[in-house]
């Protein structure tokens, strides 16, 4: 089954391929992604390899997808493999500078698990599933505000949080965990604790924004980190074993040259 699609994005070349190139950014354009994890290669490139958490069926259990980039040729095309032991799926990305900015076209190569009978349906949904993850795809970069500098920052903060986060002990259960309203960066659990973790970033030394990236969390954001733990839990339900909620930030600060400057993790922070 061969299903192709191509959509104009009003943005550079080079940002909609660093966008597309990196399978960590997944769960912010496609709504049955559900966590992404790299498991080789540092950052994307030849050889990167990823497990993707998705749910191809609702109202399913999520599957473990092997997730691997096997084509690089930047900023014009990407291969990559993706296999969740049901179904395989082989798909290509192309990218052209045209008027406007820039058109990215996606070739699909599915090879199914379910019966022939069913297929076409199959078919359907998935076709279906490009249309809408290409609009989200498209507005997501055309609406956001962040520089890409600022993105991979975040991503960076990120990465740090959840591999410390692990080294301390913690399970990491989603990232970049979507709900109906929004997404949380990391959900967690520490003993019989689930906890709900924000991350911020911040440069040392910079002009706006508080001191400590930690304090960044007000009021405000402190209410929509509540509303989207309800509807995550509303989703998914309780873990077996948790036993209590809290909400931790994890504030870190990079210096100009992008080291490490201060770490910070305010458990039970509001």
């Amino acid at each position: 089954m061969e299903i192709q699609r191509s959509i104009v994005i009003s943005r550079p070349l080079n940002e909609v391929f660093d966008f597309v190139a990196d399978a960590r950014n997944d769960p912010r354009w496609c709504p049955k992604v559900k966590a992404v994890e790299q498991v080789a290669g540092e950052g994307p490139g030849p050889g990167s390899r990823y497990v993707t958490s998705h749910r191809p069926v609702p109202l399913r259990p999520a599957r473990e997808m092997d997730h691997r980039c096997v084509g690089w040729s930047p900023p014009r095309r990407i291969e990559w493999l993706e296999d969740d032991g049901v179904d395989r799926f082989e798909v290509s990305y192309e990218l052209e500078e045209v008027d406007g900015g820039t058109r990215l076209s996606q070739r699909s190569e599915a090879r199914l698990g379910v019966p022939k009978l069913l297929r076409p349906l199959w078919r359907r949904g998935i076709e279906n599933d490009v249309a809408r993850q290409r609009s989200a795809r498209c507005s997501g970069l055309r609406s956001r505000g962040m520089t890409v500098a600022r993105q991979s920052l975040g991503r960076a903060a990120e990465e740090l949080a959840a591999r410390r986060l692990r080294d301390g002990g913690f399970r990491i259960v989603e990232r970049n965990a979507r709900t109906r309203t929004g997404e949380l960066d990391l959900v967690a659990i520490e003993g019989d604790v689930l906890a709900f973790v924000e991350v911020k970033a911040g440069r040392g030394g910079a002009l706006a924004g508080p001191e400590r990236p930690a304090l960044a969390v007000g009021r405000a954001k402190q209410e929509r980190l509540r509303r989207l733990a309800r509807e995550w839990l509303a989703e998914r339900g309780r873990l077996g074993g948790v036993r209590a909620l809290r909400f931790d930030v994890i504030g870190i600060s990079f210096d100009a040259a992008g080291r490490v400057a201060d770490f910070e993790h305010v458990r039970n922070a509001f």
